[in-house]
């Protein structure tokens, strides 16, 4: 082998796992996935002599150059971009000083009891996420920042997405359909907090999913302790952390009520079957908690 053949599959291997780390997380992973699955077709009709099937595909692979282009426009235009960067650059000022604005907030929030979510995209694009929310394309700043955070405002629920130093989306978008968890939460609140909780879920497109944790009712109103006395007077009646739970035949009618359908509701036996036992370990687990998993109708 001469040398520049090595060198030739050297900048091969590295331009192609580049250009995976580009579209890994992204929606062009799985474009990716379906134009593989074309060409996967193109061969088998034409080692099987699918005359018709061989006529279509290829007529649509002669224009794959022009479809590529189309397809990852943006991601053709995000690693351009990144070609030009000094990649032995230490963090850029523009950086430090989105990061300063992220702080400031965030101070600002914790002292108000305020919370709030926040992401910075980095190897892994968040592309997807971006999507499912309400574009922005704006520059971050700590009024910006407490202004989505603001409990009364209309994108408080969710988060926001940093991305290249600007703020790319933020809030929740119905117009996707959304995985829901809610994993020990719902003891926490009270009814007025599980009303604003589910009535938000209610808007949910059809289709979305729903997986949470409740507590059972019997526990919390202490019919029923289920050996752990200890527990419900520390968490119930000393810091009264846990204030709501639900019966196990509820919880159908309550999920009907903001148009959620049940697909799966285990019993504490089943989850212990199906999780702890495969792993062979001793895991702890309770059974006065359940886990609901719905599909909004």
């Amino acid at each position: 082998m001469r040398w520049q053949d090595f060198v030739d599959i050297l900048i091969m291997a590295f331009l192609i796992y580049q250009v995976i780390r580009l579209i890994r997380g992204t929606r062009s992973m799985q474009m990716l996935v379906g134009l593989a699955v074309v060409f996967g077709a193109y061969t088998f009709s034409k080692k099987f002599d699918l005359l018709t099937l061989n006529w279509v595909l290829s007529n649509f692979l002669s224009y794959i150059i022009l479809i590529l282009v189309i397809l990852f426009q943006a991601d053709i235009r995000r690693a351009l971009t990144q070609v030009a960067r000094n990649p032995f650059a230490r963090t850029s000022p523009e950086l430090m000083s989105v990061i300063g604005e992220v702080a400031r907030a965030a101070f600002t929030m914790a002292e108000a009891r305020v919370g709030a979510l926040i992401a910075f995209e980095r190897e892994i694009g968040l592309k997807n996420y971006i999507e499912a929310g309400r574009p922005l394309d704006a520059k971050v700043s700590t009024e910006l920042l407490l202004s989505i955070f603001n409990t009364e405002g209309p994108l408080h629920d969710g988060a926001v997405i940093i991305q290249n130093g600007r703020l790319a989306a933020a809030g929740y978008g119905a117009h996707a359909r959304t995985f829901f968890i809610l994993e020990a939460v719902t003891q926490y609140l009270t009814e007025d907090g599980i009303e604003a909780t589910f009535g938000f879920l209610s808007r949910a497109l059809p289709g979305s999913r729903l997986a949470f944790t409740y507590g059972l009712r019997s526990f919390l109103d202490g019919s029923d302790t289920f050996g752990q006395d200890e527990l419900r007077r520390k968490y119930v009646e000393k810091e009264r952390l846990w204030l709501w739970g639900l019966d196990p035949d509820e919880v159908s009618t309550f999920l009907g009520r903001y148009g959620w359908g049940v697909l799966e509701h285990p019993t504490y036996e089943e989850l212990a079957m199906r999780y702890v036992a495969p792993t062979g370990r001793d895991l702890a687990s309770t059974p006065i908690e359940r886990m609901v998993y719905a599909e909004k109708l």
